[in-house]
C-alpha cells in the first residue's frame, strides 16, 4: 500500500455545510492521517447508510459497551429488491490499524456462521468502495460522485 493517498472522501454532517457533498483531499502520509481517523470514518458510514436508507447499529468500542469484546463497529443490515433479508458486519480500521484478537475471532466466527462480515479501511473509502458496497446494498443509484 502507498504512504501517500490523496483523493476526495464524502463529508455528511462533518463541516457546516452539513449536506453530501466532497472535499478535496490533498497527498498526506498515512500515519498523520490516525489523528481523527476512525470517528470521522464511522460518522460517514453512518450518513451514507442513512442516505442510502440502510439500517445500522454503531458500537463505537466494544471494551466500553455492553456487547461482547471484539464485536464488529458496525451492523447494517436491509432487504433487497426481491425482499431477501440481509445483514453485514463491519470493522473498520484506519489506514494502518489491525484487527485486535477478539475481533479476529468474533469475524472468524461470524465468517463460520455464514455471516457477511468484512474489515474496511479509510483508503477503502477514498477509493469508493465502501459507498459502493452501500449502494449495491441499498439498490440505489450513486450519487457522491463517479466512480
Amino acid at each position: 500500500m502507498p504512504d501517500i493517498v490523496a483523493g476526495t472522501i464524502a463529508c455528511i454532517g462533518l463541516c457546516q455545510q452539513r449536506t453530501i457533498h466532497r472535499h478535496q483531499l490533498v497527498p498526506i502520509y498515512g500515519p498523520m492521517m490516525r489523528m481523527r481517523e476512525e470517528p470521522t470514518f464511522a460518522e460517514v458510514i453512518a450518513g451514507l447508510c442513512d442516505f442510502y436508507g440502510l439500517q445500522y447499529c454503531h458500537v463505537p468500542d466494544s471494551r466500553k459497551a455492553l456487547v461482547t469484546r471484539g464485536w464488529p463497529d458496525f451492523e447494517i443490515w436491509g432487504a433487497d429488491s426481491a425482499g431477501t433479508p440481509w445483514r453485514k458486519y463491519v470493522e473498520l480500521k484506519a489506514y494502518r490499524g489491525a484487527l485486535s484478537i477478539a475481533q479476529r475471532q468474533i469475524g472468524g466466527q461470524l465468517l463460520e456462521r455464514g455471516e457477511d462480515w468484512a474489515m474496511w479501511r479509510t483508503l477503502d473509502l477514498y477509493q469508493g468502495t465502501v459507498e459502493k458496497t452501500l449502494m449495491a446494498m441499498s439498490g440505489r443509484e450513486a450519487v457522491l460522485g463517479s466512480r
